[in-house]
């Protein structure tokens, strides 16, 4: 099989992508491997992962297929943005507008 497919069962020639959420960046793979938590694969068929960016996150749980936004509360005059990277809450500066 090629990267990003596996055959789980001997004999057979047939190969099936990876779901989303795992990968395989080898050929002839028996299995996916999931995807570490703070990346991702939307997509059946990856060969690699994808970085979350520095607004979203994938929490601890490994094999996501998609980051979810970090940012949970804006205040309603724009003063502050609080951001939940992991499992606590930091407060981030809003810039001012002119």
């Amino acid at each position: 099989c090629e990267a990003g497919k596996f055959n789980d069962q001997p004999g057979m020639s047939t190969c099936q992508a990876c779901q989303p959420g795992t990968f395989s960046p080898v050929t002839g793979a028996f299995t996916c491997l999931d995807c570490e938590p703070g990346s991702y694969a939307p997509d059946p068929g990856a060969t690699e992962c994808l970085l979350c960016d520095g607004t979203t996150d994938t929490g601890e749980a490994p094999g996501a297929a998609a980051c979810v936004s970090n940012i949970i509360f804006i205040d309603r005059f724009q003063q502050g943005a609080w951001f939940l990277p992991k499992s606590r809450c930091l407060e981030a500066e809003v810039p001012s507008q002119v």
